[in-house]
C-alpha cells in the first residue's frame, strides 16, 4: 500500500513537471476570464499563480500588476510593472512594446497616487513612440492631465492636442483642453474645443455650462443664456446650473425669474450660501424683504452677507 502511494506521488510530481508551462498558461487564461467579468481579485489570484509557476513571464507580472492597480493597490502594482519592464528589457530590449506598456502603466499608477511629476518621467516621449497606436491616446491624455494638475496649461494643451490625433472623438480630451485654454485666457480656442465636444456628445450638461461661461466672458450673452438653459434641461438635478442661469436673468433685470431659479437651486442645495445671498438681493430689487435670505447666507458663511445686513437689515 505504502509503495503504491509513493508511486502515485512520484507520478503526480512528474506529470506536474512536464505540464509546467501549460499550467501557467491556464492560470493566465483564468485571469483573462476574470478580468472580462470585472472580478479583479480573482484575476489577481490567477495571475499570482501564473507568476509562482513561471517567474520569468513578463506578461504575467504585467497582468497581475493591472489587477492590483484596479484594486487600488498602487505600490504593489508598480512593483509588478517594474518587474515586467525589466524582464521585457532582458528578453526583448528597451524599445519593445511590452517594455513601453509597463512604463505606461507605472505612469497611470503614479497619476492615481497624485504624483504628477513622476507620471511625466514614466510616460516619456520614447515610451510613447514604442507603444501600439491604440495606446497612444491614453499616454498623451495622461501626460496632458498631469501637466494640467501642476498648472502647466501650455504643455497640457500640447499633450492633449497630440492625444486627439489618436482619438479625435474623445469628449473628455476636448473638455480638458477647453479647461486649459480657459485657464490660459484663450477663450476663443476654448469655445472651439467646447463646440467640438458638443458636436460629439450633445447631451453632456457640463459642456453647455462651461460653454455658457465662455460665451459670457466673450460678451455673447444670448448664447450664454441659451447654454445655461440647456444645462438645466439636461441635468435638472444639478443646483449649479440653476444658479448660473439665474445670473443671466439678473443681468437682464428679470428678478422674478431669477428668484424662481434660485428657489430651485436652494431646494436642491440647502447649504448653498451664495444662492441665498443672491435671492435676497433679487428680492430687494423688487421691493421685497431680503433680510431673511441674507441672514441665512451669513449663517452659511457667505463673505458678503454681513456688510449687506449692516447696511439694510435691522
Amino acid at each position: 500500500m505504502i509503495k503504491n502511494i509513493i508511486v502515485t506521488v512520484l507520478l503526480s510530481i512528474f506529470i506536474t513537471g512536464i505540464s509546467f508551462s501549460q499550467t501557467a498558461d491556464e492560470f493566465k487564461k483564468q485571469g483573462e476570464a476574470s478580468f472580462s467579468e470585472g472580478k479583479y481579485v480573482d484575476a489577481y489570484k490567477a495571475y499570482d499563480q501564473a507568476v509562482q509557476l513561471d517567474n520569468s513571464d513578463a506578461v504575467a507580472y504585467h497582468q497581475r500588476g493591472t489587477a492590483l492597480m484596479l484594486m487600488q493597490e498602487f505600490d504593489e502594482a508598480i512593483k509588478d510593472f517594474n518587474t515586467a519592464k525589466q524582464l521585457s528589457i532582458e528578453k526583448f530590449g528597451k524599445d519593445a512594446v511590452t517594455t513601453a506598456m509597463s512604463s505606461l502603466y507605472v505612469g497611470l499608477c503614479k497619476y492615481y497616487q497624485k504624483k504628477y511629476e513622476d507620471v511625466l518621467v514614466a510616460i516619456d516621449e520614447q515610451t510613447i513612440s514604442n507603444l501600439p497606436l491604440a495606446n497612444r491616446f491614453e499616454a498623451y491624455f495622461t501626460r496632458g492631465s498631469a501637466f494640467y494638475m501642476v498648472d502647466n496649461y501650455t504643455q497640457a494643451i500640447h499633450e492633449l492636442t497630440q492625444s486627439l490625433k489618436y482619438d479625435p472623438e474623445n469628449v473628455e480630451a476636448w473638455k480638458l483642453k477647453a479647461e486649459c485654454n480657459i485657464r490660459s485666457g484663450n477663450m476663443n480656442e476654448a469655445l472651439t474645443d467646447l463646440n467640438n465636444a458638443i458636436s460629439i456628445n450633445s447631451n453632456y450638461a457640463q459642456l453647455y455650462s462651461t460653454r455658457g461661461k465662455v460665451c459670457f466672458v466673450l460678451n455673447n450673452y444670448t448664447e450664454a443664456e441659451r447654454d445655461f438653459s440647456k444645462a438645466v434641461e439636461l441635468a435638472p438635478d444639478q443646483p449649479q446650473y440653476y444658479f448660473e442661469l439665474s445670473g443671466m436673468k439678473i443681468q437682464k433685470e428679470e428678478y422674478q425669474d431669477a428668484i424662481i431659479l434660485l428657489d430651485k437651486c436652494i431646494e436642491l442645495a440647502p447649504d448653498f450660501s451664495t444662492a441665498y445671498y443672491l435671492r435676497g438681493k433679487c428680492k430687494q430689487y423688487i421691493f421685497r424683504d431680503p433680510c431673511e435670505d441674507v441672514k441665512k447666507a451669513k449663517e452659511l458663511g457667505d463673505p458678503d452677507a454681513d456688510a449687506f445686513i449692516q447696511a439694510n437689515c435691522r
